[in-house]
Formats: structure tokens, sequence, C-alpha cells
């Protein structure tokens, strides 16, 4: 996506999506991805390798300092306000979304991708893609203080990663409706 009015749609769709804003000079020095379904943005995501590096940022001073001293001078793109809007979760849209974001970041070149989450649901999805976890503790997001996690993965092929990312979805899915690890015991709580 170029141009002012193009970014300024993805921010305001991220942040609709996501509750996040971002900042327009993070856009302005990155690679913002736009999938645009019947004339509308419905998702999206932002690759950039330039410091600093929006994943890192989120994390406390200590933290944040002590991984960017071990990231310098590695070959590694940056992936952040990755969103796919509600309706649009599951399904065929999801893997053509996933599958394009997989392309474009492994045709960055980057060696190495980094990135973060703190929602719950994307960790666990995360953990499928045998990514390295560098963080776990408290992260500040727009403002909002979470817990979140921070992963580093090798970028290689999309094929294995959307393979065990279909898997997890297949297994979720299915646990729901048979019971298994996935499903809400009273309370509401996940099991």
């Amino acid at each position: 996506m170029h141009g002012e009015d193009a970014l300024q749609t993805f921010a305001e769709e991220y942040e609709r999506a996501s509750g996040y804003r971002v900042p327009e000079r993070h856009l302005r020095r990155s690679q913002v991805l736009g999938m645009v379904m019947q004339g509308r943005l419905v998702g999206g995501g932002v690759l950039s390798d330039a410091a600093p590096l929006r994943t890192l940022q989120r994390l406390p001073r200590p933290e944040r300092e002590e991984l960017a001293g071990r990231l310098a001078g590695r070959s590694l793109v940056d992936v952040t306000c990755v969103w796919l809007g509600a309706g649009h979760r599951g399904g065929a849209l999801s893997a053509l979304f996933w599958g394009t974001l997989l392309r474009r970041i492994r045709a960055t070149g980057a060696e190495l991708v980094l990135f973060g989450t703190e929602q719950p649901g994307l960790h666990r999805l995360y953990r499928t893609v045998h990514a390295d976890l560098l963080y776990r503790g408290p992260v500040t997001v727009d403002g909002q203080e979470r817990d979140g996690w921070v992963f580093l993965k090798r970028n290689g092929s999309p094929w294995p990663v959307l393979v065990r990312m279909t898997l997890h979805r297949a297994r979720r899915r299915a646990g729901r409706r048979i019971g298994g690890p996935s499903h809400r015991p009273e309370g509401g709580e996940r099991a």
C-alpha cells in the first residue's frame, strides 16, 4: 500500500480490528500490505527492517535493549500490525491471507523473522510454527500494558508453516466439537 490515503486507511482499519493505533511514521518507513475484498481493506500487515524495531519497542527497556543487542547486525524482518477482520477469519480467505503474508515475508530475503503478540489465540498459533520464544512478559502496546510474547524464526519456505497453522486450526475446531482441549468447561475458561 502506498500513499498517504492508503496508509491512513490501513491505520484506521487496523485500529478498528485490533483496538490499537499505529504511528504513521512506522507505516511510512515500512512495507505495508493490505488485503482488499470488494473495494474494502479487510486485513493486512507491516514488514520492516528499519530501527527501531516495533516489536521490540513494546518491551520494557532492559529487555528491549538486551534483545536489540542480540539481534544487531542480523538480517531480519520485523512483522507487525497483522490483522484480519473478524468476519474473514477461518476458511479459505484466511488461508489465502496467511499464505500471501508468508510469501511476502519470504520474498524480503531476510534470514530471520521477528514477531510478537499479546493475544493468547495468536500465541497458541505461533507456537505451532516452531519459532524460538525470545521473550514472555509485560508489553506495552498503544499505552496498554498486557502480557505478551516475542518470537524469532528462520525465514524459510511458507509451506511448512501453512501446513502447521492449518493443522492447528483443524485440531482446535475438532476439539471444540468433541470436548477436547479447546472445550470451555463451566465458568467459560479454556481448559
